[in-house]
């Protein structure tokens, strides 16, 4: 009967070592889909930011089709501002411009 015993405890042993491994799997499966829909949530949210600068670039590029500075200038004001930045230029009419870009630093 000892024998019966120990390959009952051994079996029990081979189950329980499977179902932690299958545990385990399905713990990381579930984070990877956590991630997955993480990342879908934030290009959601980014979404109408995007819609947004696309459509003032496309409002300059209609106000002004032959002035290729401002339509220019207009996409690196948005891109800066969607990094959490600024753009400031400043003009002298002879001189040309200064473009000064300012970003945030750190994670």
């Amino acid at each position: 009967m000892a024998d019966g015993t120990g390959v009952a405890f051994e079996q029990l042993q081979a189950e329980l070592r499977q179902l932690r491994a299958e545990l385990t799997a399905s713990r990381a499966e579930a984070a990877g889909l956590r991630g997955a829909v993480t990342d879908r949530e934030r290009a959601l949210a980014e979404a109408p930011e995007r819609q947004t600068a696309l459509a003032e670039v496309l409002r300059v590029i209609a106000a002004s089709p032959t002035d290729l500075t401002a339509v220019l200038q207009t996409i690196a004001e948005t891109s800066c501002r969607m990094m959490g930045g600024d753009l400031t230029v400043e003009s002298v009419h002879g001189r040309g411009s200064t473009f000064t870009v300012t970003l945030p630093t750190g994670p």
